[in-house]
């Protein structure tokens, strides 16, 4: 039998897949929708269930909030915990957060804007996530999620996903499309790192489905200026217009999203 490969050579074949989600100015966008999303509750969430299940909380616990987007899952952890910082390359989202942490009252969750990569954080937390964001890409950012976990580390990540909007709007700009098993190479990657890493990972997963309203306008923006690649030709840019203006009805453009979540968690050793 070959031997497995070790923890760096599994992360070290982690490579980034280059995506609109990673543009700051996609996430700035979706800002004002997402500070007025529900603060996520104990019982109703996935996540948080896992969480509940699996973490054994205190209230002098340190936590970090990678890819906080508008602060709701560091909102409902903070009653149980001494503090939560958030951090996101947004700074719109960041804003948001802020705004909301006043609105509910929440004084033990801070937020920093800009890349986790980069000095300014405390060197460790004991609880250390990142729910649903594409800050976690490649096997320097998870490494980077890892150096700063000292007692749990837990993640979300979404795979098998369709998105037709995206996909077409991408075929017909030439853009090489993000095959599912890319994404699930990046759950079965971390899975393979933690376990030759010594730890213990627990794993649930689950299906969700996504329905984004968008007008014309801001459609074209994300599907089409936002990605468009350098040199494409008018006639490719004139044929992704007429197709995202076709999708509207009364002026809305629906991008639906298909996906199963996987969420993986494990305690540092």
């Amino acid at each position: 039998m070959n031997r497995l490969m070790s923890m760096e050579d599994v992360l070290a074949g982690w490579h980034d897949q280059a995506s609109v989600y990673q543009q700051t100015v996609t996430w700035d966008a979706k800002a004002s929708r997402w500070e007025i999303l529900p603060i996520p509750t104990w019982q109703g969430d996935p996540f948080l269930r896992m969480l509940d299940e699996e973490v054994e909380f205190r209230p002098d616990m340190t936590v970090l909030d990678i890819g906080c987007g508008s602060g709701v899952y560091g909102f409902a952890i903070a009653p149980r915990v001494r503090s939560v910082i958030g951090v996101d390359v947004s700074p719109k989202m960041i804003e948001a957060a802020e705004r909301r942490a006043v609105v509910e009252g929440i004084d033990n969750v801070s937020f920093v804007t800009g890349d986790f990569l980069k000095p300014g954080l405390p060197e460790s937390f004991d609880l250390v996530f990142a729910h649903m964001t594409p800050a976690i890409r490649d096997g320097e950012t998870f490494k980077r999620m890892l150096d700063l976990a000292s007692e749990y580390c837990y993640m979300a990540k979404p795979c098998r996903r369709t998105d037709p909007v995206l996909q077409e709007s991408q075929r017909i700009m030439g853009i090489p499309a993000v095959e599912s098993g890319d994404r699930d190479e990046a759950v079965l990657r971390a899975l393979m790192a933690v376990w030759q890493g010594g730890m213990t990972p627990s794993m649930r997963h689950h299906h969700e489905q996504w329905n984004t309203p968008r007008t014309v306008g801001e459609a074209l923006s994300f599907f089409r200026d936002q990605q468009t690649p350098e040199g494409l030709g008018a006639d490719a840019y004139e044929a992704v217009t007429r197709y995202i203006e076709s999708l509207a009805v009364e002026g809305t453009v629906l991008e639906t999203i298909d996906t199963e979540i996987v969420m993986m968690g494990w305690k540092m050793r």
